[in-house]
């Protein structure tokens, strides 16, 4: 400033320029600068001849895309912590069990029907079987699409089995276990034609099958609510005696067990009133113990492919 007397310390070309009101203050200043540059003269003459050629030629390489060593060696460091995420992930395995606590929490509160909670179970071992032993990080687009692609089912088969794989990476991905799901943008193509409608010729072959079965099936009630009735297969399934009104002739589909939360009334043909009458009960589920067994080994004989 006009009038007043300051000291100026250069440290150009590394350093900027400092105005100082008192000769002592730039002396100090100076002093630091000075002792900087002398530690890194010190540095660089005891940097291995190797490492400074091996810098030259990093810079050389990278100078081709704009970059500079900082740059590569910020990228690789985070390309480290992400190995170190993935080793550190848990294993498939214990993601499945926590997956299917939460659904049997579910149950136990009535947001979830048994049937659904059963298929759950079951799909959960499939993808047990073939990613079990792998961690969750490392189950990217590409693993769900060649696991997809490489089952030996029809394509409705194929998009049930990927929706609920879909839905247990969502539960990976809430709990933070992975940044984002892997699945969501799989996609399997159905046609109407995978959707069969049965025949009356095919529908008797199913029943046939049912009757001649070496072991009482189980099945009998389920398809013909199923065939006569029009109830889906979840509805059969949890389908009880109680709620067939053979006075009124009429059944009686709870909000709980229906797809649409509704309670509706089924008119009974004398079809099914024929087939159902021989196993009524006073009271339990249509179902056996044995179903999904017994329905397979019946769906086989009828000349069914079952896998």
């Amino acid at each position: 400033m006009r009038g007043r007397e300051r000291f100026l310390v250069d440290g150009r070309p590394h350093k900027e320029r400092l105005f100082f009101k008192s000769e002592q203050d730039a002396a100090v200043q100076a002093d630091v600068w000075a002792a900087e540059r002398t530690n890194q003269g010190i540095e660089a003459l005891s940097f291995p001849t190797e490492l400074r050629m091996e810098a030259i030629k990093a810079k050389k390489r990278l100078d081709e895309y704009g970059k500079k060593i900082g740059d590569a060696v910020d990228h690789y460091v985070r390309w480290l912590d992400e190995e170190k995420r993935k080793h550190a992930a848990l294993l498939v395995d214990s993601c499945l069990d926590q997956w299917i606590k939460s659904k049997e929490a579910e149950f136990e509160a009535g947001h979830l029907r048994p049937t659904t909670l059963q298929e759950l179970r079951s799909r959960s071992k499939f993808l047990r079987a073939a990613f079990g032993h792998r961690r969750i990080t490392e189950i990217d687009e590409h693993t769900v699409q060649t696991f997809i692609d490489s089952l030996p089912y029809a394509p409705r088969a194929k998009l049930n089995i990927r929706t609920k794989f879909g839905q247990f990476l969502n539960y990976c991905r809430r709990r933070k276990w992975i940044r984002e799901n892997p699945a969501e943008s799989i996609k399997v193509r159905v046609t109407n034609g995978d959707v069969q409608i049965l025949r009356p010729r095919e529908a008797e072959q199913l029943l046939v099958a049912a009757q001649q079965a070496e072991v009482p099936p189980s099945v009998i009630p389920y398809l013909a609510v199923s065939l006569f009735g029009g109830l889906r297969p979840g509805e059969a399934e949890q389908l009880r005696w109680e709620s067939i009104h053979f006075d009124t002739e009429e059944i009686e589909v709870l909000s709980k067990t229906s797809k649409t939360k509704e309670t509706r009334f089924v008119k009974m043909e004398d079809a099914l009133v024929h087939w159902l009458l021989p196993f009524r009960k006073r009271r339990g589920r249509i179902i056996g113990q044995n179903f999904q067994k017994e329905l397979t080994a019946v769906k086989g004989q009828a000349g069914y492919q079952v896998s």
